[in-house]
């Protein structure tokens, strides 16, 4: 069977954020198979880029616009400056003119500025310890649940929208504060109003959350066994149920998902085959596809030719997928560009982002209020780690230094003060950019010869792979969109060498980005597997095997093993498979 829809969510415990090194997917080349569940980033975003392990800390970092970290108004950080002065930190997302961090306890604190209060609507999750102006490290102490109010749990991650936030603590349970519009608190009560501290949302029993992605006005939340519900408005088809109008409550929309991620009113899907889809506005060509500017209703899979899809990304209009042809990774953009947030030659709404002939990309970080994203890479002439930023800089948000244009049109680098090397998470709002991470000292001698690493998710390992390995599975299963015809794919610009590189890869061309693709239907009725891996570590390198079979037999369904060279931290394996 193949994925309805879920971002890479993960399996029961998180995956440690940027203190891994890159995971990669299994590329596959499989199309998916279609099937009305309503559907289909980073994603990563939120990001999709990498995510914590609860008990993790890091530096936070932050830049753009001070007051939504608690600080004066009117005053920008021009570059990355430490977090709250340097206190680690276990997580952290940036909403406009408002940010949400974790400390290392798993204690949830909000700062950010109120403009007024009585357009304040709840977003910090804070009660009324909220002032009008400036606000810095308020607690979330209280949540509500079973229908009383009792002590906040220890979370391990936070994700803020544009006026809702939301928490997963460490047992996987979903809570969500703010304004409920529509229903986008996925509370399933009739009332539109605010809710000032978090509400525990009503999952299946026995299922855990393992991300959520928050757009403008709904919400996505991708589970542990790769099950995407939504809440929300679908005025636009943003949560891809069609001409309903909106729902109130927890509603599967998609199976097999790795990873999701909401831009402003559109969302995207990886599912588990590799596959990107999307649905909802598609006014500017956000969803790589030409729809002459009326929304898709229904999941819709990106065409991307003969490349697999690494990682997904939704900007406020704007969409990132990060692909691979299982020897080189690239990153295509396409929808908006009026801020530059395309990052490269932009035609018929789409380009592709180019970060310099020895930058293999690994991942990226946006957010559904952002007109800036970030990707982040590694130097394969040296292995160390690079973030380059790009898109709307009025408040410093890019984070390339004081007197810039307001408006980056190509990728910069952004430099981390004292390091060479890094791992990193990065969620970017229309007023400031945060981050987590952790600065290594030391460098490799020689460059990596594993190949990049995105979002993981609940069901991947992590362990980059050095060529694309064909999953025998069947796609995902999600609602069919509009059939167009399919543009012509072409290959890549060059190919990598095969054997280990001494320079760069080339990079993979994206121009082969086109419309939508008609999916067939599913007739696979199996999809219960047995997934079992296997890690022997040496030195600095790691060989990982990993295999599955069927709970009804003893059928091999997958088999593969990688080997990683650069283990700079700690090798940790995500057993899932659905």
């Amino acid at each position: 069977m193949e994925p309805t829809l879920n971002p890479t969510p993960r399996p029961t415990r998180q995956p440690a954020p940027s203190p891994t090194r890159r995971p990669t997917p299994r590329p596959t080349t499989q199309s998916p198979t279609a099937r009305p569940s309503s559907f289909p980033t980073n994603n990563p975003t939120q990001s999709p880029t990498k995510k914590p392990v609860p008990g993790y800390s890091a530096d936070g970092f932050n830049w753009g616009e001070k007051a939504a970290v608690g600080g004066p108004l009117g005053q920008t950080q021009s570059t990355p400056a430490m977090f709250n002065d340097g206190i680690q930190i276990s997580n952290i997302t940036a909403g406009p003119q408002y940010t949400l961090h974790l400390n290392v306890d798993g204690i949830a604190f909000a700062s950010g500025y109120v403009e007024a209060l009585s357009a304040y609507q709840g977003q910090f999750g804070v009660g009324d310890s909220v002032t009008q102006g400036s606000n810095k490290n308020r607690q979330v102490n209280i949540v509500v649940r079973n229908g009383g109010i009792g002590k906040a749990p220890p979370f391990k991650r936070v994700y803020a929208g544009s006026d809702h936030s939301a928490f997963i603590d460490k047992n996987g349970q979903v809570y969500m504060t703010g304004s409920n519009s529509n229903g986008k608190l996925c509370l399933g009560d009739d009332n539109d109003g605010m809710k000032k501290i978090p509400h525990l949302v009503k999952l299946p029993p026995v299922r855990e959350a393992f991300s959520v992605a928050l757009g403008l006005d709904f919400t996505l939340i991708l589970l542990n066994n790769g099950e995407v519900y939504a809440c929300g408005s679908n005025r636009l088809g943003q949560i891809g149920l069609g001409d309903t109008p909106s729902v109130r409550e927890p509603t599967l929309i998609g199976k097999r998902i790795k990873a999701v991620s909401a831009g402003g009113e559109f969302s995207l899907f990886l599912t588990q085959a590799g596959r990107a889809y999307s649905t909802g506005s598609n006014l500017y060509k956000q969803q790589c596809r030409d729809t002459e500017g009326n929304p898709v209703k229904i999941p819709a899979e990106i065409d991307t030719g003969e490349f697999s899809v690494l990682g997904i990304q939704g900007g406020r209009d704007s969409s990132y997928l990060l692909l691979t042809d299982g020897k080189t990774s690239g990153i295509g953009s396409c929808g908006r560009n009026d801020e530059g947030q395309l990052c490269g030659e932009v035609t018929n709404a789409r380009a592709e982002v180019k970060l310099g002939p020895s930058i293999e990309a690994t991942g990226f970080g946006s957010g559904p209020t952002a007109k800036t994203v970030f990707f982040i890479g590694v130097n394969t002439t040296d292995a160390s780690d690079v973030v380059y930023g790009c898109g709307q800089n009025d408040h410093d948000q890019v984070g390339i230094g004081s007197n810039q244009p307001s408006q980056i049109n190509t990728p910069k680098r952004v430099s981390f003060s004292g390091s060479e090397r890094f791992s990193l998470e990065i969620s970017a709002s229309s007023s400031h950019t945060v981050a987590i991470g952790s600065l290594l000292p030391s460098k490799p001698t020689s460059p990596p010869t594993a190949s990049p690493s995105v979002t993981p998710g609940p069901p991947t390992t992590k362990a980059p792979t050095s060529s694309p390995t064909k999953s025998p599975t069947s796609p995902p299963t999600v609602t069919p969109g509009p059939p167009s015809t399919k543009a012509p794919t072409s290959s890549p610009t060059t190919k990598a060498p095969t054997s280990p590189p001494t320079k760069a890869p080339s990079t993979v061309s994206t121009a082969n980005i086109t419309n939508t693709v008609t999916l067939a239907p599913n007739d696979n009725n199996s999809d219960k597997y047995r997934f079992g891996v296997s890690v022997a570590i040496s030195g600095t390198s790691a060989l990982i095997g990993a295999s599955t079979a069927s709970e009804d037999g003893d059928e091999n369904k997958f088999g593969a093993a990688y080997l990683i060279k650069d283990v700079s931290y700690i090798i940790d394996i995500l057993c899932y498979w659905h």
